[in-house]
């Protein structure tokens, strides 16, 4: 680095750094330059002196693009900072051929004193700086690449806060979105419809999504700046197809016309195509993506707003999530092109599209049971009600997810290093996260005995609201539904009560076997009493003398009721039922009798379900406090921590299946939990006197 005289006019000016400021934004005061060598000569800002210098740095990576910028601190006291750059932020990063995330700066050179020292982050390039009382010094910034989307200055303290907020935030959203995939996946399994692979794969491809976007997979799996480009760029396509996937699943597009079959295959070959496409150039794999994203969100609203008005019943449940979703879209949209640029806004978006999932899953699990006109609240009534059992099912791994980040946090910022330096024990450090623990848990429990079988109960009566409304609610356009033992009923098209293309067989016990076949019919309750009037059709009474005895009519009424469908009687289930029914039921009631067992099994359930969070977050910290600290990072601990919570979890659920069948297995609900605690911790505390020893070996 060279020094000369150089006139006050091409100098930077500097920027004043007051000790009472936690950040200090750069952005808009940086000055770009390119130079066409390995060295560049800039004129700093002038000194206390007056004097205006200029300096020569040379590249240390053979790059061409420069950053200057110059930092007073016009205060008595020596003042640490923090310069950030983050490797990715989805404001104004682009629509077309975005801006990815990288590594942004090569290196920092001070006008005086010594050189900023790069600090580790998966996430940002951060070096440190000291400012001494009055001084004046001009940075010269190696770039990495062309653009620098923010450069920020943070007092450490404040930084280390404001990284840490996000932590619990970011541990809920994956948990949520984990365990959303999970409990889609297995209902799939048990199920067996469309809707529910088209809703979990839509839930995978949000949590991969939002796992880049966080950079949870970064610290799983050890990715480089390079490889998080091409999962953010597949990422973005893979949802883009998911939801596409999800849309002609659930409107069931296949049985209206063709043309959208055809339409749905090449454009998920396309969008396939984008995930090959994103290992050779992801910012123009994510910039198409991007587009059909928009498009896909745009073109479905208009597609389910146009078979809403023509009586379609599954569009009016999906509009108001599709409006949501293209609400999301718009204020992506608004972000990646920089009208909006708060830096809450990402995770804010993140947030958002999870939310959109578990509605997806709310339609997936209820669309069949609401599927009316005017059965838009109910599903939203339904959404709403289920949130108490989603929040305990996913508590345990929000948990683990929240101690990971943290403990993996206190590591990389060296707070757990210097505690044990100062000579605080294991237990020490592991308390903040039992005592998070210990708070999530009683909420689980208050949420299993109160929350839950409150709106469980109440979302009972409304599914079966809906559905004794009208029995039209049991009719499925283009499908045999059996409604009660007997009774067959097919309608090729309904709008409200009014059905197109009707057959109806009768085949109750005792009865003549009919047979009724119409153009057109209309559910109407009479009384009371529901009644399928039918319309120029035929009736089909098979004989026991193996004659068929055939009538045509113009109008004919086939009442209801008598194949029991006038009451509906509210069974609560298990999962609707307080813990106090669960554990001593009415035994008088047949259906408590036939499933004494089961119900036993639920309320165990929710009783050592708390037990899960202490577990998971003990588990937390065995994985990333209870080994020595790594240079290279911990993402295979956490990996590894990870895929044993979520296997702790799908145990629990089995052994709760099990216990249903076999009564003395509600003890391991308890053992279970308990022994993964026991275990976790004593290896926690066995692993603190090999460190002491090494330590002092060292």
């Amino acid at each position: 680095m060279a020094l000369a005289a150089s006139p006050p006019a091409q100098a930077v000016d500097a920027v004043s750094v007051r000790s009472d400021a936690p950040a200090i934004d750069l952005t808009s005061i940086l000055e770009f330059q390119r130079s066409d060598t390995d060295r560049i000569q800039v004129s700093t800002a002038p000194g206390t002196d007056g004097i205006v210098r200029r300096i020569e740095v040379r590249a240390r990576e053979g790059g061409s693009n420069w950053v200057v910028f110059a930092l007073a601190n016009n205060t008595d006291d020596q003042l640490d900072r923090l310069i950030v750059a983050p490797h990715y932020r989805i404001v104004s990063s682009g629509l077309l051929w975005p801006d990815l995330g990288l590594s942004r700066i090569s290196t920092i050179t001070p006008s005086t004193g010594d050189r900023p020292e790069r600090q580790d982050s998966a996430t940002a390039d951060i070096f440190r700086v000291t400012l001494d009382p009055g001084a004046v010094i001009t940075f010269v910034v190696e770039l990495r690449t062309d653009k620098l989307p923010q450069l920020y200055l943070w007092e450490p303290e404040a930084y280390k806060d404001k990284v840490n907020s996000f932590t619990l935030y970011q541990g809920i959203v994956i948990g949520i979105s984990g365990l959303l995939a999970l409990v889609l996946t297995i209902l799939f399994v048990v199920k067996g419809s469309i809707m529910f692979p088209a809703a979990a794969a839509l839930a995978w491809s949000v949590l991969v999504y939002i796992g880049v976007d966080f950079g949870f997979w970064g610290k799983v799996l050890d990715m480089s700046s390079g490889s998080e480009r091409v999962w953010r760029a597949s990422g973005e396509a893979i949802l883009a197809a998911t939801l596409l996937v999800f849309l002609f699943a659930y409107l069931n597009l296949s049985r209206w016309h063709v043309r959208y079959s055809h339409i749905t295959i090449g454009w998920l070959l396309f969008l396939g195509s984008l995930v090959a496409l994103a290992l050779v150039d992801p910012a123009v794999a994510s910039g198409i993506a991007r587009l059909s994203l928009a498009l896909i969100a745009v073109f479905g609203f208009a597609l389910i707003v146009y078979l809403s008005t023509h009586g379609f019943d599954r569009a009016v449940l999906l509009i108001p999530t599709w409006f949501l979703l293209l609400v999301w879209v718009i204020a992506a949209g608004m972000t990646v092109s920089g009208s909006v640029t708060n830096d809450i806004v990402g995770p804010a978006l993140l947030g958002g599209l999870v939310l959109i999932a578990l509605l997806t899953q709310g339609l997936a699990r209820l669309g069949l049971a609401l599927e009316q006109s005017g059965a838009a609240w109910a599903y939203l009534k339904a959404v709403l009600l289920s949130a108490p059992q989603i929040i305990q099912l996913i508590l345990p791994l929000t948990v683990f997810a929240a101690c990971a980040f943290a403990a993996n946090q206190s590591l990389v910022d060296q707070e757990a290093i210097v505690a044990r330096a100062v000579g605080q024990g294991p237990w020490a450090l592991a308390a903040p996260a039992l005592r998070i623990a210990v708070i999530c848990a009683l909420a689980q429990l208050a949420i299993g005995l109160f929350a839950q079988p409150a709106a469980f109960s109440e979302l009972r009566r409304t599914i079966l609201g809906a559905r004794a409304g009208l029995v039209g609610a049991l009719v499925e356009p283009g499908a045999f539904v059996s409604p009660a033992p007997g009774l067959a009923i097919y309608a090729r098209e309904q709008t409200g009560t009014r059905l197109e293309g009707v057959f109806l067989s009768d085949a109750r016990p005792g009865a003549v076997p009919s047979l009724h076949r119409a153009e057109s019919g209309l559910l109407l309750t009479v009384k009371g009493a529901p009644i399928l009037v039918l319309f120029d059709g035929e009736t089909r009474r098979f004989l026991p003398d193996g004659s068929i005895d055939t009538v045509k009519f113009g109008q004919n009424r086939v009442p209801l009721d008598d194949f029991g469908l006038a009451d509906f009687d509210v069974l609560f289930k298990a999962s609707d039922r307080f813990a106090v029914d669960l554990l001593a039921p009415d035994l008088d009631h047949y259906w408590n009798a036939q499933n004494r067992d089961a119900l036993a099994a639920e309320g165990h359930a929710r009783l050592s379900g708390p037990l899960w969070c202490l577990a998971m977050a003990m588990l937390a910290v065995l994985a990333i406090l209870g080994a020595e600290p790594s240079r290279t990072g911990y993402g295979q601990r956490i990996a590894v921590a990870a895929l044993a919570a979520v296997t702790m979890r799908a145990f629990a659920f089995a052994l709760q299946s099990f216990a249903g069948e076999v009564r003395f297995a509600n003890a391991l609900q308890y053992a279970a939990p308990l022994f993964c605690l026991g275990g976790f911790a004593l290896l926690y505390w066995s692993a603190a006197p090999r460190r002491r020893r090494r330590a002092i070996a060292a």
